[in-house]
């Protein structure tokens, strides 16, 4: 009778889930596919390439083809049952083997978008000059000082050793100086900075297309660049090449105190003890290709000396186009201020944060990928996925640390982060099958014990708020943390050796998909609601579900284990649907079962309920089928408590499967099953 009722629950599901799959974008899991646009941005020109990526995501072609999206995944699936059906049951009960992976599940294998051998480098502009006067530095600045005391157009050619260009325009009407670097090469072993700026209204040097340009200072270089321009702004353009090179105590390779402009260039810097590109008030760069090896920070703005709070500066970074490859023994990207970007290819290492900020961090487009000792992505405000953004963070402590997560974007968000074990009698990891598991101590007193250092998907302090797109978390603990998490739209996939959500105050599914493919506890609130239009399938080695407040008022909610509310606790469902399946004999009532049909039925013959099997719920020509993603060693418990069941026959069977259609990664509907086991219940 229970089985019964299940399975008229999952036939109302299927059609409602089709109808979120039709409304809401990241329920197909096509748009992630559809995200990945290799082929628009393997055009490594200009920097209008770089924005057909925003082209990736049509909807509209995923919404009028979800069966060719559904077959596409469906391949997907049988290849991983494929792969694991010899699996033995798991011997550590925090541990679940089901095979899925969050990368192969949010990637298309040939479109990825986050291909390195993409660029979005610009070529920047040619400008032509007039009145330009010519400076040899082999003559003019050898062993000595070139001085420029006039506004004007300089062309600097040649090579000299110890040499300075210093410009002060204090006695100028005319302030605005601009340099071409015409195949300069400079050394320097003098205390001031190579091209020295003073009292102008701006600087603008120009890298002209076809030359090469080399300027490399010494320990002696008291000033805080190779380039140093105080008190006015700077730009740079061009199509050529400048290499800096630093190795002065506060050497970064260009500094600017007010604001730093890059329209173009190839720049290839190096500092072995300070910043690479530092604008002070603000750094922006439009285009270019940098590679930058830094001591520091690789792009940093604004500053703040702890021994000097009042004399701080807020800046911010603002990255509209370009190629950047960042190593740096610091930050990838910091600011005092926020972090914003727009476009572009960026990849950073760093050996702590990939970006650090005081204020927001902005992602509106291109390609963001980071490899960060420490966290992928922190803030002491928010960190928001917008607009078309495609960020893949992998961080050996939490992928984001902030105060909130907004993601909202059209593109896919990926995190990946193992952290730091440490040897700690006291932990409650052990080493086994090649990776760190949780584990019950107690139960395993004479393994070698571990600890984990922050290692969370997304942790922040206030909300996380998910609308749009794709978003992938794969990580040791917990995947969300937070106070409250919010998710009304977009598809998100969740994997995590501890919990996939975990939050001090509530849990509100308004519209998406969430799937929890791996977890300790699915989901842990003191508050969980759920609404029409969303879809969530949690699997757990431990409760599925841990809250005491639970209120369905639609939408589709699969657990793959228990549902636990506390003996005081509240389960609500006035509409909607929900299906358990478990080792408890007990799930959770709800408190107005009166007014609904609850059926709670027990598959006695558990030996069928195993890995890779298929439980297929059907009433008369409709069907719907979970795929059972482990082990279920006890009898498995089927509880379906639905507002929208109707009295009849339903068959539940327990078998092999061959997959027509599928809703989301464990959840199908359509095809042929063949039998191990039938029940048949009839529901009044």
């Amino acid at each position: 009778m229970k089985k019964i009722f299940l399975l008229l629950l999952a036939l109302a599901f299927v059609v409602s889930a089709l109808l979120c799959s039709c409304n809401n974008e990241t329920e197909d899991s096509g748009s992630t596919d559809t995200n990945t646009s290799t082929n628009a941005i393997t055009d490594t020109g200009t920097n209008t390439d770089s924005g057909t990526n925003t082209e990736t995501s049509t909807n509209t072609d995923t919404s009028t083809s979800t069966s060719t999206n559904t077959n596409t995944n469906t391949n997907t699936s049988t290849s991983t049952e494929t792969n694991n059906k010899d699996e033995i049951e798991p011997s550590y009960d925090t541990k679940v083997e089901h095979g899925l992976v969050v990368e192969d599940l949010i990637f298309d294998s040939e479109n990825n978008v986050f291909n390195s051998e993409n660029t979005f480098g610009s070529e920047g502009k040619e400008v032509n000059y007039i009145g330009v006067t010519l400076v040899n530095v082999s003559t003019q600045a050898h062993n000595g000082t070139y001085s420029i005391t006039s506004g004007g157009v300089y062309n600097l050619f040649g090579q000299s050793v110890n040499g300075q260009i210093n410009i002060n325009l204090s006695n100028s009407v005319n302030k605005d100086v601009v340099l071409i670097l015409n195949n300069v090469t400079m050394t320097s072993n003098v205390t001031k900075a190579i091209i020295y700026a003073e009292k102008c209204d701006s600087v603008k040097i120009i890298i002209p297309n076809g030359t090469t340009s080399t300027l490399t200072d010494t320990a002696a270089n008291s000033d805080k660049g190779v380039i140093h321009v105080k008190s006015c702004d700077l730009t740079l353009d061009g199509k050529g090449t400048l290499n800096l090179n630093s190795y002065a105590p506060k050497g970064r390779g260009i500094f600017n105190t007010k604001n730093l402009i890059i329209d173009g260039g190839i720049y290839n810097i190096n500092t072995s003890v300070s910043h690479g590109i530092q604008g002070e008030q603000s750094l922006t760069i439009n285009g270019g290709t940098f590679n930058i090896t830094s001591a520091k920070s690789g792009l940093k703005s604004g500053d703040f000396d702890e021994d000097k709070p009042e004399e701080a500066v807020e800046g911010k970074v603002i990255i509209n186009a370009g190629s950047f490859n960042i190593n740096s023994q610091t930050n990838g990207i910091s600011s005092y201020g926020s972090v914003e970007i727009n476009n572009g290819y960026i990849l950073i290492n760093s050996e702590t944060d990939g970006i650090d900020t005081t204020k927001d961090v902005i992602f509106n487009g291109g390609i963001v990928q980071i490899e960060a000792g420490n966290d992928g992505v922190k803030s002491d405000a928010a960190v928001k996925f917008m607009s078309k953004s495609n960020v893949k963070i992998h961080a050996h402590n939490d992928g984001v640390d902030a105060n909130c997560a907004v993601v909202n974007t059209t593109g896919v968000v990926y995190i990946y982060n193992e952290g730091a074990f440490v040897e700690d009698e006291n932990g409650s990891y052990i080493w086994k099958n090649n990776k760190y598991q949780l584990v019950d101590v107690e139960k395993y007193p004479n393994e070698k014990k571990y600890s984990l250092e922050s290692c969370k998907g997304i942790k922040v302090k206030e909300s996380i708020e998910i609308s749009n797109g794709t978003l992938g978390i794969d990580t040791y603990e917990d995947a969300l943390d937070s106070t409250a998490v919010v998710i009304s739209g977009g598809r998100t996939v969740l994997k995590s050796i501890d919990d996939g959500i975990d939050v001090k105050a509530s849990v509100e599914l308004k519209g998406g998909a969430l799937e929890i493919i791996n977890s300790n506890k699915g989901i842990k609130s003191p508050y969980l609601t759920m609404k029409e239009g969303a879809i969530a399938t949690v699997l757990s080695s431990s409760d599925a579900v841990d809250s005491a407040n639970v209120a369905i008022s639609g939408g589709k909610m699969f657990l793959f284990e228990k549902l636990d509310i506390g003996e005081e606790g509240t389960l609500s469902v006035t509409g909607g649907t929900l299906v358990v399946l478990s080792t408890t004999n007990s799930p959770a009532k709800p408190t107005n079962s009166s007014s609904l049909k609850m059926i709670t039925s027990t598959l006695a013959d558990s030996e069928n309920c195993v890995y890779g099997k298929w439980l297929q719920i059907s009433k008369g020509n409709e069907s719907i089928a979970f795929r059972l993603p482990k082990n279920y060693s006890a009898k498995m418990s089927v509880t379906c408590i639905s507002s929208d069941m109707t009295a009849g026959e339903y068959n539940i069977i327990v078998g092999d499967y061959q997959v027509d259609e599928k809703i989301n990664m464990f959840v199908y509907t359509g095809g042929e099953i063949d039998a191990d086991q039938t029940t048949r219940i009839t529901v009044e």
